[in-house]
């Protein structure tokens, strides 16, 4: 930081004509007037040490302005305009480099999170294709299971129906029991047939998300 300093050759106008009253004084001094009273004199005495220390600080400064010449140049800013420029500009190329690496910095995260949004897109569509596997195999046993249930109670009714043949007799009890069986087999067969409608609805799902996931060449 740059401190201003007067040149000694423009003087503060209140110095001047404050040395200007001093010198008044002094001349006035030198010649007092005759017939000073008493009263007069002392005052007379009084401004004549005033202007004696006042003399006397003058030359304590002169001797001090003197002492320390040095410090009182005036020197030329151009040389620190021009290295205030300079390191200024350094310092704004700098930031302008620190920005330009926090953008970078911020589009490799930006396409780190991209691709980790991808990877999580292709784990949630191979789950959602293995719990239809799943869902799919689980169904084909359970179809399977009911085509053999059935294959079981078609005997047993026609081991039923054939025992009444050869007994030639049909009484309530049979008829009741014919009923339930004949009951459970139809339950069965609609079992059956919603068990085969959800296999067919779990592969038209399984094929949509095949369509919709897999690439196409």
């Amino acid at each position: 930081m740059s401190t201003d300093i007067k040149s000694t050759n423009s003087p503060d106008k209140s110095v001047v004509l404050e040395n200007a009253n001093r010198h008044k004084k002094i001349k006035h001094l030198k010649a007092p007037p005759a017939g000073l009273n008493d009263y007069e004199k002392l005052e007379q005495k009084q401004q004549s040490v005033e202007l004696l220390k006042s003399a006397q600080d003058l030359e304590k400064l002169l001797h001090k302005v003197n002492a320390h010449s040095d410090r009182l140049e005036i020197k030329h800013p151009e040389k620190n305009i021009t290295e205030t420029f300079t390191i200024l500009t350094r310092k704004l190329e700098e930031e302008h480099k620190r920005s330009e690496e926090a953008n970078e910095a911020l589009r490799k995260l930006r396409e780190d999170d991209e691709k980790i949004r991808i990877k999580r897109e292709d784990h949630r569509y191979e789950a959602a294709v293995n719990r239809s596997g799943n869902d799919k195999d689980r169904l084909k046993q359970t179809i399977s299971d009911l085509e053999n249930d059935n294959i079981k109670l078609k005997k047993e009714m026609i081991e039923e129906l054939n025992e009444a043949n050869r007994a030639k007799r049909v009484s309530v009890d049979t008829e009741i029991a014919l009923q339930h069986i004949s009951e459970a087999y139809e339950n069965k067969r609609r079992e059956a047939m919603q068990l085969t409608l959800q296999l067919e609805d779990a592969e038209r799902i399984i094929k949509s998300f095949r369509d919709q996931f897999e690439p196409r060449y």
